[in-house]
C-alpha cells in the first residue's frame, strides 16, 4: 500500500479498491474461458493416448517413447511461451494477443488430434505414420493449449484488481471450471465406446 493509500479512511479505501470495474458479462466470459480450458485439457489427458492405443491400434512399444517425447516437448514449450508472453507488446495487450492468436489453431488441433491417417478417406494404416502423426499432433495441441491457458490464466490479476472483483470472478471461474472438468472427464466415455463397438 502506498503512502497515499494509507491516508484514506476505511470507507474511502473500500470504495477505491472494492468496486467492480468489469461487468458481470465480462466476468462470465472470463469464466467460460477457464471452463473450455479445463474441459479440453481433461478430455486430452483422459482420451488422447487411450484413443491411439484402443481405437487406432498403436502398440505400447510406440506409445511409451511417444509419451516421453511429448513430456520433453512440454518441459521446453511451457517456459518458452511464458517468456514470450511476458515480453510481448501489442495493441491488444501482452496476454490477449496470445489468447486471440491461439484460438483457431487450438480448436483445429482438438479436431485433427482425433482424425489420424488411419481414418482418412484413403486410410494409411502404417503404425509408423500414425505414431508420427500422433506425436506431431499432441505437440501442436500442447503448444496452442499452453499459448491459450498460460495467458488466459495470467489475465486474472491483470483484469480483476480489487478484492471484491477477484472474489466474484473466482466464484464464477471456479464453478465453470468444475463443470468443464466433469464434461472433459465424461465426454470421452460417450465418444470412444461407440467407436469400439
Amino acid at each position: 500500500m502506498s503512502d497515499q493509500d494509507s491516508s484514506l479512511s476505511l470507507g474511502e479505501y473500500e470504495e477505491k479498491f472494492n468496486k467492480y470495474s468489469h461487468s458481470a458479462k465480462t466476468t462470465l466470459g472470463f469464466g467460460l474461458g477457464a471452463m473450455t480450458d479445463q474441459m479440453s485439457h481433461q478430455f486430452f489427458q483422459f482420451a488422447a493416448f487411450t484413443f491411439y492405443y484402443a481405437v487406432v491400434g498403436i502398440d505400447l512399444f510406440w506409445l511409451a517413447p511417444s509419451y516421453i517425447l511429448f513430456a520433453i516437448w512440454d518441459s521446453i514449450n511451457d517456459p518458452l511461451i511464458g517468456a514470450l508472453s511476458d515480453r510481448t507488446v501489442s495493441k491488444y495487450g501482452r496476454r490477449r494477443f496470445w489468447v486471440l492468436l491461439s484460438l483457431i489453431p487450438f480448436a483445429l488441433c482438438n479436431v485433427f488430434l482425433f482424425f489420424p491417417p488411419a481414418f482418412w478417406p484413403i486410410p494409411i494404416v502404417s503404425e509408423g505414420w500414425n505414431t508420427a502423426y500422433m506425436i506431431f499432433m499432441i505437440c501442436m495441441y500442447d503448444l496452442f493449449y499452453s499459448m491459450f491457458s498460460a495467458n488466459q490464466t495470467s489475465l486474472f490479476p491483470e483484469m480483476f484488481k480489487s478484492e471484491s472483483e477477484r472474489g466474484r470472478a473466482n466464484r464464477i471461474k471456479n464453478t465453470l471450471t468444475i463443470i468443464g472438468l466433469l464434461l472433459g472427464f465424461a465426454l470421452p466415455s460417450f465418444l470412444i465406446k461407440p467407436i469400439l463397438i
